[in-house]
């Protein structure tokens, strides 16, 4: 780092140890609650809308109607609709923490940064709080750019340029704990027991728990006279990693990782513990030995009870299937087995009564159990069946309609059995040699030749298995990254597991586009992999299809926001970082109705903000679920420091299936499936691929997508207005009363007016091409 512009400066340092005092303050923050259950904390402002936030600040004139409510947190400004906002509670006196201000000396700055270009190269910070910065500007020159700390706070650093004016701020966890401790050192008097103590309370309200920890070791042996003090700040501490840690493990088991935090509860620390938390452990901990114990007890009954069958056929039937049972049983599993446990207990069912309600329970779940011990056995069989139907080839069709009639013979099953039964199917495709935390590449096979190559890096969290469902990311690479950086980017790897696998998320990273590709096309290509990809993972993997995000970076932030509005229905939330709206997304917004978008980007990314501003205005406007988190001062980056808060907000949302009422735009057919309405035969407004060279702006200007609405009204009548040459409806209990004839009314007229027969094999071939668990369709009618 050149000295001429960062000379090494003690005068300013030892300034800042006269004015220290100031160091603790209050920092108001409001807090502001949303109808979607997040929590947001930092000075809130009423906005007009993000074009103000785009020219700099307030429109001159009156300001009438607020759409906008903006939460400025000092590292970021978020911006949320305001009919969004649930409750909003002013902080009249402030949270006080510690901050630390580093003098640092500056050269005469005129220029401006104003825009951020791309990223050669950035230099770790030094003990100083001082690093050098190199930037490509537009016109290829490269810039170099000295930043300092200038001040530290619990949640952030505040970075100013000394060679030229730019402000803005770093994540105080995205510092190395050595880098940080050095440049607190650098703002306090280390022989002054109160600034060494103030470092403790800073590390903290940081939550750098080891760091506080080790700071108070070094209080003790350089000032012995502060042992007591020590001692108190030792409990307080105890207390805190205490309760981070049963967070943590709470956490864990919501994620399905049983294994580790059984050994958890079993080397969780006692010295300094409150005894509240410590019975929390011992709850826990006893809950998994109940749990191990209640498995145990419920082998040796389900194994008695076969023994005691004596009709030889029966026991023939009921011996693999317990033996299934028995193999594949575990803590997520165990739950199917509530209604065997609670009505065998001293209840005088038979042992075939008994048997029914763990081989049903254990097909269709707890709530669906019965004790005819019969169906139960059909059930298993149906399984069977379903499960061959689902690995059988695409030339295997003869097969597959076999099966369908097999299922149709088997006393007592019919399609409200198969909607129960389908999402607690093990994948019924298999992917030998993939392991937890490792990254492997599927290739996904096709039958239609014409079609894009499909493929995808995945990442499974631990302790995968196939008795549960998991929420998955598909995550979209932006130019210059690999599939399995991105992936990287969510999971991390086998040696340190990142955030996706602490939550217990599948990741899955498509290749949506070629390798050398530097900006998202919006072809339809793009889409097909990114949907077959999902389509696969699905069928491959315990996915929970009501739980599936789209994400990207740069690229694949334009693709996250193009295929996301394209294809609603199949995402619980879009996340789309440094990403910009253009193209179709200018006329797809309203598609994003029922869709929730987290965007994240950089005040100084190229012109991102006034290119986004106007789609994201309507989308506020009208209450979206939709928040803007704006970096202060900061450029087009990878932001892993929002990583904590995107999962916070993907663990409350879920997917809107159950629509009854929707209106969709559409360009193209490729884009004509929305929720359980397919549109087929749309008119050709423009060729279905790379939607952004192949036309100029005027043309493009002067299109208008066509419109999609489908409403479902009183007297169990849908209606569809559409341009297509073929509708499809796919119907399910969440849409239509099957008990009740149905209208269908295309265009005013009426195409269907009878009942509809749930049809068996329309739902095993749609969950074979869909492979989702938790959207089961019934029946489809085409017109």
């Amino acid at each position: 780092m050149t000295s001429q512009f960062l000379p090494r400066c003690c005068s300013g340092i030892l300034l800042v140890a006269l004015f220290w005092a100031s160091g603790a303050s209050r920092l108001e923050a409001d807090e502001v609650a949303l109808r979607n259950g997040m929590r947001l904390s930092g000075r809130s402002t009423p906005l007009m809308g993000l074009g103000m936030a785009a020219k700099g600040g307030r429109k001159q004139g009156p300001i009438r109607v607020y759409n906008v409510t903006m939460v400025d947190t000092g590292l970021t400004r978020v911006f949320i609709p305001r009919l969004q906002v649930a409750g909003l509670e002013p902080d009249q006196l402030g949270t006080q923490v510690d901050t630390f201000p580093l003098r640092q000396h500056r050269t005469s700055r005129s220029v401006t940064i104003s825009r951020i270009g791309q990223f050669v190269d950035i230099q770790p910070f030094d003990e100083w709080g001082r690093r050098k910065v190199t930037l490509r500007e537009s016109d290829g020159k490269q810039l170099d750019v000295y930043q300092a700390v200038t001040e530290l706070t619990p949640t952030y650093l505040k970075l100013e340029g000394m060679n030229y004016l730019w402000e803005s701020g770093i994540a105080t966890t995205a510092v190395p704990a050595e880098t940080l401790d050095k440049m607190l050192r650098k703002a306090i008097q280390k022989d002054n027991p109160d600034h060494r103590l103030a470092v403790v309370r800073f590390y903290l309200q940081a939550k750098l728990y080891r760091q506080a920890q080790r700071e108070l070791k070094s209080i003790e042996k350089d000032f012995p006279e502060m042992a007591n003090n020590v001692a108190q700040r030792r409990v307080d501490l105890a207390q805190l990693q205490a309760k981070r840690l049963l967070q943590e493990l709470n956490l864990r088991k919501a994620a399905g990782q049983h294994g580790l935090v059984y050994d958890g509860t079993l080397k969780f620390p006692a010295k300094n513990v409150s005894r509240s938390i410590l019975r929390d452990v011992n709850e826990l901990r006893s809950s998994y030995e109940q749990k191990k114990n209640q498995r145990d007890q419920f082998v040796t009954q389900i194994h008695q009870l076969r023994e005691s069958i004596t009709d030889p056929d029966k026991a023939g039937r009921i011996e693999p299937v317990v033996e299934s049972i028995v193999k594949n049983l575990n803590v997520s599993t165990l739950n199917r087995l509530e209604s065997f446990f609670l009505f065998t207990k001293d209840s005088g069912l038979s042992a075939e009564e008994q048997l029914g309600l763990a081989i049903s329970g254990s097909v269709l779940g707890s709530n669906h159990a019965d004790t005819n011990l019969d169906r139960a056995l059909n059930l298993w069989r149906a399984r069977e069946l379903v499960l061959e139907y689902l690995t059988v080839d695409t030339a295997g069709g003869n097969r597959r309609a076999e099966i369908v009639r097999e299922i149709d013979d088997l006393e007592g099953i019919n399609a409200e059995s198969i909607a129960h039964l389908l999402p607690l199917l093990p994948s019924a495709v298999t992917t030998p040699g993939i392991e937890p935390g490792h990254h492997m590449q599927i290739q996904v096979e096709s039958a239609d030749e014409s079609a894009p190559p499909v493929s995808y890096s995945v990442v499974l969290p631990p302790e995968y298995h196939s008795g549960r469902n998991y929420p998955m990311i598909v995550a979209l690479r932006g130019q210059g990254r690999t599939t399995q950086q991105e992936a990287e980017w969510w999971a991390g790897d086998a040696e340190k597991q990142g955030q996706a696998q602490r939550h217990g998320y599948i990741v899955i990273a498509p290749q949506y586009a070629a390798e050398d590709a530097y900006q998202h096309t919006y072809d339809a290509n793009s889409h097909h992999i990114v949907l077959e990809a999902i389509h696969d993972a699905c069928r491959r993997f315990q996915v929970d299809s009501d739980r599936i995000f789209l994400s990207g970076h740069s690229m694949g932030a334009d693709a996250a926001f193009d295929i996301g509005m394209s294809h609603p229905h199949l995402f619980a939330g879009v996340i789309p970082i440094c990403g910009v709206l253009r193209h179709n997304c200018l006329r797809y917004w309203s598609n994003a109705k029922h869709l929730p978008f987290y965007v994240v980007g950089g005040e100084l990314d190229r012109n991102t903000l006034e290119e986004n501003a106007a789609v994201m205005d309507r989308m506020m406007r009208f209450g979206y679920d939709i928040m803007y988190v704006e970096y202060v001062g900061r450029g087009r980056e990878g932001f892993y420091e929002e990583i904590h808060n995107l999962f916070n907000w993907m663990a409350l949302h879920e997917r809107q299936r159950a629509l009854r009422d929707f209106e969709m735009l559409t360009f193209r057919e490729s884009d004509g499936q929305f929720y359980w309405y397919e549109a087929s035969g749309l008119p050709e407004r423009f060729p279905v691929t790379d939607l952004s060279r192949r036309m100029n702006r005027k043309r493009r200007a002067k299109l208008r997508p066509m419109n999609l609405d489908v409403h479902v009204s009183q007297g169990n009548t849908i209606s569809v207005t559409s341009p297509a040459a073929q509708n499809t409806v796919w119907l399910s209990p969440d849409v239509i009363d099957f008990d009740s004839k149905l209208k269908v009314k295309l265009k005013s007229r009426l195409k269907w007016n009878d009942f509809v027969e749930p049809n068996i094999e329309t739902m095993l071939e749609d969950y074979r091409r869909r492979g989702d668990r938790q959207l089961i369709y019934w029946a489809r009618l085409d017109f």
